[in-house]
């Protein structure tokens, strides 16, 4: 539904209630606190309901065409040439996982560091675009969900759980040669 008709798109965990009817299905119990990430930033003024969600959707996806130059077909899965490769959802202190890695590692900060609270000044990396891993021992020993890393779904339905270390992208064009694509490049190739 669209509630409040607002003429907003509804987000991925908003179109997926009316079936799952679970508000709590968003919510990790590993998250560090309840308040980490408010689904709709401003449910007040948009008259729909707020949503905890600890969860990051891979906005290449998420935001087709906008985010894929026009490309509709971003959402067929027989598109993707390495579909256990695109990361789908993952742990995140966001809820719409973007590249923005550290540009020296490629490590995906939203997804290694997922029980950072935006607002809070950060330890161990930099806010920004492109945040910079500062000192990872002490980000991950502060900040990672899952026994010093993260989960993450893939387009073709395995789940894998990752080091924070190793939470990295692979972009074409960059020089980063992880195991994740996410948002950085084509992820049909």
């Amino acid at each position: 539904g669209n509630w409040g008709n607002t003429g907003l798109a509804l987000q991925w965990f908003e179109q997926l209630q009316p079936y799952s009817k679970n508000n709590d299905m968003y919510k990790y119990p590993s998250a560090a606190n309840d308040s980490q990430c408010m689904g709709n930033c401003y449910p007040g003024l948009t008259g729909r309901p707020n949503f905890i969600v600890h969860h990051g959707y891979n906005i290449q996806i998420q935001e087709s065409p906008f985010r894929n130059w026009g490309q509709n077909n971003v959402w067929q899965l027989a598109r993707y040439q390495r579909p256990a490769e695109v990361g789908l959802f993952a742990d995140c202190f966001v809820k719409r996982w973007v590249s923005a890695p550290d540009p020296s590692s490629g490590i995906s900060v939203q997804v290694a560091f997922a029980n950072w609270v935006p607002g809070n000044p950060p330890q161990g990396f930099t806010c920004g675009c492109w945040p910079v891993i500062t000192d990872l021992g002490r980000a991950v020993s502060l900040y990672a969900r899952h026994n010093g890393g993260s989960n993450i779904a893939f387009a073709d339905g395995h789940a894998k759980w990752f080091a924070a270390a190793n939470c990295r992208l692979h972009c074409p064009g960059y020089p980063w040669n992880g195991p994740i694509r996410v948002s950085c490049g084509a992820m049909v190739e």
